[in-house]
């Protein structure tokens, strides 16, 4: 029983993760997308959706940031952090997969990424919504 509201509780931090990936990348030009924006959604795949965090994470969200912003240094910065954050999250989470005697401390790690990342796309967006608040204003 508590497994099930283990996987539940994941799944739910994942719909609001992706979603928050999908607001983001709503903010920036379909022609600066590397990737198109509903792969976002495909993280929820199970076992697939690691494919799909490989692609958005390290290099779909911060591409597109810098391709739409190339002159912006605070959203250079942010793109950058993205790939670094992204790039170690989904490493991680490739090598849980197959060390699972240390899953537990693999697991901990990934979770301060997963955090860290996702605080890093909320700034990321803020900073896409006041630059788009800018310009029609």
């Amino acid at each position: 029983m508590l497994a099930i509201f283990i996987l539940l509780g994941v799944l739910v931090v994942n719909i609001f993760f992706c979603s928050s990936l999908s607001k983001t990348l709503a903010l920036i030009p379909k022609r600066s997308h590397v990737f198109p924006s509903w792969f976002a959604w495909l993280i929820l795949i199970p076992v697939l959706g690691l494919v799909f965090e490989w692609m958005m994470l390290p290099f779909g969200i911060p591409n597109a940031i810098k391709h739409h912003l190339p002159q912006n240094s605070a959203a250079l910065r942010s793109a950058n952090k993205l790939f670094a954050i992204g790039l170690a999250y989904v490493i991680i989470v490739t090598l849980a997969a197959f060390f699972g005697k240390m899953g537990f401390f693999i697991g901990i790690v990934a979770l301060i990424l997963f955090i860290l990342y996702w605080l890093e796309v909320v700034n990321a967006r803020q900073c896409l919504g006041q630059l788009s608040a800018g310009y029609k204003g």
